[in-house]
């Protein structure tokens, strides 16, 4: 899941970061199109640290239904 999320993750913050720099630097603050990256890149980083930890309680959970079963006997 975070080979998935991690790209576009770090896609949007770098984008904001070159985005919002050089607005910054000319003092008129940050902008909301920064802002809207910045929070973009935090949900796909976010979601992909969900799906992740999802995914790693389904294997688990998997595994133990498996040695659980009547068929293995």
């Amino acid at each position: 899941p975070m080979r998935v999320f991690l790209p576009p993750a770090l896609f949007f913050f770098m984008f904001s970061a070159l985005w919002g720099t050089p607005i910054l630097l000319r003092g008129e603050g940050v902008s909301v199109g920064t802002e809207l990256l910045f929070v973009t890149g935090l949900i796909c980083f976010f979601l992909g640290l969900i799906a992740e930890q999802l995914a790693l309680i389904r294997k688990s959970l998997g595994l133990s239904i498996r040695k659980n079963s009547p068929a293995d006997s």
